[in-house]
């Protein structure tokens, strides 16, 4: 949860250093990095609980949650390219 609230901050301090009347390319910068950092973390954190909360399951409720992945991603099927 706090990394979600700090991920929140971080974009809301990249807003504020974009909209500064005289905005400083390396406030911008920096804050970008922040945000970038904060967020892969978040979506990492994600994935793993993710990943261990369906690891955990057994194997027939693994089974429709991964049919239902598969339907709203296409999770697990190979690119497609036109």
């Amino acid at each position: 949860k706090s990394l979600r609230q700090a991920v929140r901050a971080s974009r809301q301090a990249l807003r504020d250093a974009l909209n500064e009347t005289d905005i400083d390319p390396s406030s911008v910068e920096a804050a970008l990095s922040k945000h970038i950092e904060l967020s892969n973390a978040y979506k990492s954190a994600s994935q793993r609980a993710l990943v261990d909360t369906i690891t955990s399951m057994p194997a027939e409720d693994r089974q429709h949650i991964m049919k239902r992945l598969r339907r709203a991603t296409r999770f697990g099927e190979p690119p497609h390219h036109d």
